[in-house]
């Protein structure tokens, strides 16, 4: 699988990861001003809050610096842990599913679809 394809379809990945999670604050504090009592609402903000701010641009363009530094050997890094977990985990490349390639990550668990073909030279 090319590399340099892969790495753009990881990005567009944190990038939506972001927008998923700018939708879901927004919508956790719509309920939480509706249900103010909500104590566990008020964590799971502050958690979404929290991955947010790790998902910054300088974060994601860390990340591709990495990425470009490996060698040819090397696993690919999972972006959710670097970005987020700030640590190193490795992506495995899962059998391909209804027209679907994923790669998963070995610590987190995050798995990453995208149509099949999509990294093929």
């Amino acid at each position: 699988m090319p590399e340099e394809k892969l790495l753009n379809i990881l990005c567009e990945w944190l990038y939506d990861k972001k927008d998923h999670l700018e939708r879901a604050i927004a919508q956790d504090k719509e309920r939480l001003s509706r249900e103010p009592n909500l104590i566990h609402l008020i964590k799971d903000i502050a958690e979404k809050e929290r991955c947010l701010g790790m998902n910054s641009e300088n974060a994601m363009a860390e990340y591709q610096v990495f990425w470009q530094s490996l060698s040819p050997h090397d696993p690919y890094p999972c972006p959710f842990c670097f970005v987020i977990h700030n640590k190193i985990s490795n992506l495995k490349a899962m059998p391909e599913d209804n027209g679907e390639e994923s790669v998963k990550c070995r610590d987190c668990g995050t798995q990453i679809f995208f149509p099949s073909g999509a990294c093929d030279s």
